[in-house]
């Protein structure tokens, strides 16, 4: 059989965000016969960490006592709902012969751990790596820095992106509205500082269109401000020529702990702007930039300035076939292509019966 750790709200946490990637891969694997087991999500409960830790323990066990020796299951790393005796539990079941595949979405050995929780943590890590049979890791990259860490290159499957689950209605006005190389340039997610300090460093000559949380910045004639949506709403607002990947804190080169991280990871709004047929301009050095480039479906530039004269010398025809191929990648990404493709290519080396 084949299972999936589904992670939910308790009543007193019912508000709790799982996320738009960790929900699309729940609905990814029910629709190819993964069966969810449900775990409590506690972590605002009033319970100390230190109770939570057991107690986590105690869900995971109690949830996992249905399964059997050969069977699948995927968890999606890191857990919501961790615990600092996970490692060892997954260990053991391992051993008694339970397939473990995860499926990454962030990694402590990934990001730089001066700290000692960061260290600390690194080290439980790596024993939940060694603990599973497959890891589905973003990209090369990714994958790359996991056998440096010392994961064996067998266990280690590549997604390439992330799906992105939106509806045609939810699509539909980027349907009707013809999208043209001159209009703004799209940026949608996280817009506080600690993430994006260069939307502060913005370049004056050409137009952006902002979508998100946490904008404070000041009022500038070519920046125009969109508000915060849904994630099912927000293809329905979107509107640009181009959605633009960096992050950090400047203009010049993704830089900083969130620019930096760009090196290995895939973010989340690169499949949004795909999924919405809008192309991509993405940081030269990003991971994703050989995807984008592979794929014909956006541009990578070194600095920001650079957009501008990117764009200009571009003709109507080179971007109507950006905009098409990124149409073409949009439909694999709302029907889930890219996880079942690693599903299946786990299947083919025997990770799945």
């Amino acid at each position: 059989m084949k299972y999936y750790i589904h992670e939910f709200a308790t009543e007193r946490n019912d508000k709790i965000a799982m996320g738009k990637a960790r929900e699309d891969v729940n609905d990814i694997l029910q629709s190819i016969d993964f069966q969810p087991v449900k775990i409590p999500v506690r972590r605002h409960e009033g319970i100390h960490k230190i109770a939570r830790q057991f107690l986590a323990l105690h869900d995971w066990r109690k949830a996992l006592s249905q399964l059997m020796d050969g069977d699948a299951l995927l968890i999606q790393y890191p857990p919501l709902e961790n615990s600092i005796f996970l490692a060892g539990y997954l260990k053991s079941i391992s051993q008694r012969g339970l397939k473990i595949i995860l499926l990454v979405h962030d990694a402590w050995i990934v990001h730089e751990n001066r700290t000692w929780k960061g260290r600390i943590s690194a080290a439980q890590e790596r024993k939940i790596l060694k603990a599973s049979q497959y890891i589905i890791v973003h990209n090369p990259a990714m994958g790359l820095r996991f056998e440096e860490e010392g994961i064996a290159r067998e266990k280690l499957i590549e997604l390439s992106i992330f799906d992105y689950m939106v509806s045609e209605t939810a699509l539909q006005n980027s349907h009707e509205t013809e999208h043209q190389r001159t209009q703004p340039i799209v940026i949608a997610g996280n817009l506080s500082k600690w993430k994006a300090a260069y939307l502060s460093e913005l370049p004056g000559d050409c137009e952006f269109n902002l979508y998100g949380i946490g904008f404070s910045g000041s009022a500038k004639p070519n920046i125009h401000y969109q508000g915060s949506f849904m994630p099912d709403d927000l293809p329905k607002k979107m509107h640009g020529s181009f959605g633009l990947v960096w992050d950090g804190d400047s203009a010049k080169t993704c830089s900083g702990k969130t620019g930096e991280y760009l090196r290995f990871n895939n973010p989340h709004k690169t499949s949004l702007y795909l999924a919405c047929g809008i192309p991509v301009i993405i940081w030269e050095q990003a991971a994703m930039a050989d995807f984008i480039l592979k794929n014909h479906c956006g541009i990578t530039v070194k600095a920001l300035e650079d957009i501008s004269g990117r764009i200009r010398q571009m003709t109507d025809e080179r971007y109507a076939a950006l905009k098409r191929n990124a149409e073409k990648i949009g439909i694999r990404l709302r029907a889930g292509y890219y996880l079942k493709r690693a599903m299946h290519d786990i299947t083919l080396r025997g990770g799945l019966s």
